[in-house]
């Protein structure tokens, strides 16, 4: 599971994350804000969801950023701690006082 979600992380940095706000998806949502405020990907190059083949090539792509992976390996292994919370804990946040699933 560990490692579906890791890629799943990886693909969703591709995506806006606005359209993860919902409690049930605040974990794309944090580390797509989280990867924004870095500036690590532009607006510009976001995709839509449904574009498989284009999230397919930027998730392989993703998964050789050095940069990327420590972001993920930080969501998925350090919660609770404070450079957690700092990264991702008020995108968290806000995705789940939005409420509503999908």
């Amino acid at each position: 599971m560990h490692g579906q979600v890791r890629q799943g992380l990886l693909r969703s940095a591709a995506v806006d994350p606005e359209r993860f706000k919902t409690k049930s998806n605040c974990h794309w949502y944090a580390f797509g804000k989280a990867v924004a405020e870095l500036k690590s990907h532009a607006k510009s190059a976001y995709l839509e969801p449904n574009d498989f083949e284009g999230l397919n090539n930027t998730m392989q792509k993703n998964e050789a950023s050095p940069h990327l992976n420590r972001m993920a390996d930080r969501l998925l292994g350090m919660v609770g701690s404070r450079g957690w919370e700092t990264a991702f804990g008020k995108h968290w946040d806000s995705a789940w006082e939005v409420g509503g699933e999908d």
